[in-house]
Formats: structure tokens, sequence, C-alpha cells
């Protein structure tokens, strides 16, 4: 008996139609996957036109067109600058600069702090009561600033990775 086998190709996804010859509904679906076929649904093909010895499948003819791939910008147009991501790592690295530059005033002011003997008045202001937690407070500060500084980092990564993207589209 004929069978017709509905399904996709396991590698492209294109829609596949075949018709095979086999005793049951389970042999023709069998037939399918051997071939690569991800089978969605098997019928009698009681209208297929007649085959003598058919030993392979007949492809019944279903090929879909290809999926339409949205075009966002013609061949000839330049590529985008992402000024906001360059303008965002601007930004994020000048916080990072100041934190790193806040961190090293602070280490300096617990070495002045701790060379002259105590803590003066205009020391109280920025460093806590013990070298211990104001040493902390300052490693705190290096490792924010190398959080903002690798948030710029990445917003220039990914502003790279967005132009490169344009150019490998074929854009350029």
């Amino acid at each position: 008996m004929r069978w017709i086998v509905e399904g996709a190709d396991h590698r492209s996804g294109a829609d596949r139609r075949l018709v095979f010859e086999a005793p049951s509904r389970m042999e023709a679906e069998d037939q399918a996957r051997k071939m690569g076929v991800l089978v969605s649904g098997v019928t009698p093909a009681n209208d297929a036109p007649p085959v003598s010895n058919l030993k392979h499948p007949i492809d019944a003819g279903v090929h879909p067109s290809p999926p339409s791939s949205v075009a966002y910008a013609t061949p000839n147009q330049e590529i985008p600058t992402y000024r906001q991501l360059s303008l965002a790592a601007m930004v994020l690295n000048i916080i990072g600069g100041f934190y790193y530059a806040m961190a090293i005033l602070y280490f300096l002011a617990i070495v002045i702090g701790s060379l002259s003997g105590g803590i003066d008045r205009w020391l109280m202001v920025v460093i806590p009561t013990s070298i211990t937690v104001g040493s902390i407070y300052a490693a705190t500060m290096v490792a924010v600033g190398a959080l903002f500084q690798g948030a710029s980092a990445a917003c220039i990564a990914l502003r790279d990775i967005a132009r490169n993207s344009w150019k490998e589209k074929g854009f350029t």
C-alpha cells in the first residue's frame, strides 16, 4: 500500500511530503525517519499515481519557499556608529575613574593618618574609626570602579559586535 508521509527535513527544516510503498503506516513512517524526515503525519495515498517496482520514495513535490529574510538596510547603507553605546561607555569609564581616584585619595588619607601618629580632625571626616575599616572601604571603591570600567568595556564590545554583524550581513 502507498502512504503519504508529511514532515520536515531534520537538517534544513524544510517541509517534506513523500510517498512510500509499505505494508503498514508504521513502516512508512520508519522509512521516512531513516531518510532524515521528522514525521508529522502519515495518510493513505489512494490517489497517488501508480509506480511499478517502487524502491525509493517519490517526492510529492511540496517544497515551500524558503523563509523570507527581512533586510534592515540597503546594501550601500553606511555602518551605524551606535553613538549611544559609545557615550554610555565614556560615562561609565569616567565614573569608574572617579571611584579609582577616590580610592587612591582614601588610601593616601589612611597613610597620612597612620604616619602622623593618629587621626587628625580633618581625617575624621574621611577615615572611619579604624584603619582596617578604612582599607576595606577603599578596596570597595576600587572594586566598584572596576565594575564601572567593566561595564564600559562591555558597551564597547557590544558596539563592536553590532558593527561586525552589520558587516557580515553584507550591508557594506
